[in-house]
């Protein structure tokens, strides 16, 4: 077996435009990125890139400017695989092409209508691997969708089936570490926070997800 691991790349006019919005939506979720105050609005999907600058080295970082050059990235290290190996792609958000439902394993569940929220270049680049080599593409791993919906509409789908026996598993379950009922009704969250750094054990339920490839 192989483990790709990778990371999507945004393009530098991308990282321009998430660090310094040149108006007060942002250019990719059509979110407001400033309230009326003048702060970052927490509502936004990319906030935590609209208070940071640090995506700004990644094209030097990775030399990727586009999401073809992204997709061949990841295709080039799935390449490689020996002969008689297969490949699980561990990905930060799945690919696109999987559905636009807001229940849908990458659907948006925070805009009306949903959407396909998936990466382009990681279903490219699968979409190649399986079209112009041998390598067994098993399992798709990843995360970031998280599978409470946004407004408490239900949960998400965490699997879905592609094409060439392809499995994809999100495992986005959030948060991953509850206090165990009923202690957590009755613990205030700062007194939780005070408790875990007293060492003082308190029971949770932990979310894991496994994989038995066979």
């Amino acid at each position: 077996m192989v483990l790709c691991i990778f990371s999507i790349v945004l393009s530098s006019s991308d990282v321009d435009a998430f660090a310094n919005p040149p108006t007060n939506r942002c250019p990719l979720f059509g979110d407001n990125t400033r309230s009326a105050t003048g702060t970052k609005d927490k509502g936004c999907p990319c906030r935590r890139i609209h208070c940071s600058c640090s995506f700004t080295s990644l094209t030097a970082v990775y030399g990727v400017n586009d999401m073809a050059a992204s997709a061949k990235k990841i295709y080039d290290a799935a390449a490689v695989a020996p002969e008689g190996h297969f490949v699980v792609l561990l990905a930060h958000n799945g690919p696109t092409g999987l559905g636009s439902r807001i229940d849908d394993i990458c659907g948006r569940d925070w805009v009306p209508g949903g959407g396909d929220h998936g990466d382009p270049d990681l279903e490219l680049a699968i979409s190649d691997l399986q079209r112009e080599t041998r390598v067994s593409i098993p399992l798709v791993v990843f995360g970031h969708m998280h599978k409470s919906l946004a407004y408490g509409r239900g949960v998400r789908k965490m699997i879905a089936f592609g094409a060439n026996q392809t499995i994809y598993l999100n495992g986005a379950v959030v948060p991953r570490v509850k206090y165990a009922q009923p202690s957590s009704s009755t613990i205030p969250i700062d007194e939780q926070n005070q408790l875990e750094g007293s060492g003082v054990t308190v029971p949770t339920l932990r979310a894991f997800t496994v994989v038995d490839l066979v």
